[in-house]
């Protein structure tokens, strides 16, 4: 009785934070998607999909799989604040991600490819976040450029955290610097060139095609 209770509770939570989600991406608006990436619930994708790790690790497959759905449904409102480049490379990550969530109902499923097509996910919201710094920058709201920079860094962050221990990240730990520096000197100099933004968008790049 006591785990039915636990698992109705878990649902209703799941259901909740899955209608509020729906709010706040504004219906898959541009605006609202805008102001999601710019708001705290912007690492909530990361978040569903560091869950899901820990729920399929203690076997509870059916709501790891539910937090894979949700980080999906919340990434596909990416795809009105990119560009081309960036909308393909989020279809990417999402179909990977749809297909570990198929394995995970099927209970087939082991830790490092759902690693793999996390960390793939969350690659990929650094580099969406950071063409949407490198637009802001241009467009002279140098204040939601640097949050745009920050967030980025958080994503490959948590990129990081999301391999297995002795697993060697290397990719993210440089880009994460290169992201410090060009935060720095938005901070310093309230602007920056073009060529700042296309180096780490490059390597971005580079890196996510390097994990699939």
């Amino acid at each position: 009785m006591k785990n039915f209770i636990i698992l109705a509770l878990s649902f209703i939570v799941i259901g909740l934070s899955i209608y509020v989600s729906v709010l706040i991406l504004g219906k898959g608006e541009a605006g609202g998607s805008e102001k999601f990436f710019l708001s705290e619930w912007a690492l909530y994708p990361d978040n569903h999909l560091a869950l899901a790790k820990e729920d399929v690790e203690k076997r509870a497959y059916n709501l790891g799989a539910y937090e894979i759905e949700k980080s999906v449904n919340m990434m596909r409102s990416i795809e009105s604040v990119t560009d081309e480049e960036g909308v393909a490379l989020v279809e990417e990550a999402i179909k990977r991600l749809t297909s570990i969530e198929e394995e995970i109902k099927l209970r087939d499923i082991d830790i490092p490819k759902l690693e793999e097509a996390s960390i793939q996910a969350m690659n990929t919201l650094a580099l969406v976040h950071l063409k949407l710094s490198d637009e802001l920058a241009r467009e002279g709201d140098n204040k939601k450029a640097m949050k745009s920079v920050r967030t980025a860094i958080k994503h490959l962050q948590n990129a990081f955290d999301m391999a297995s221990l002795g697993s060697q990240r290397v990719g993210e730990a440089l880009i994460i610097n290169e992201l410090q520096v060009l935060l720095d000197s938005l901070e310093s100099n309230g602007h920056l060139e073009g060529k700042d933004y296309t180096i780490s968008v490059n390597d971005l790049v580079k890196l996510i095609n390097s994990n699939k």
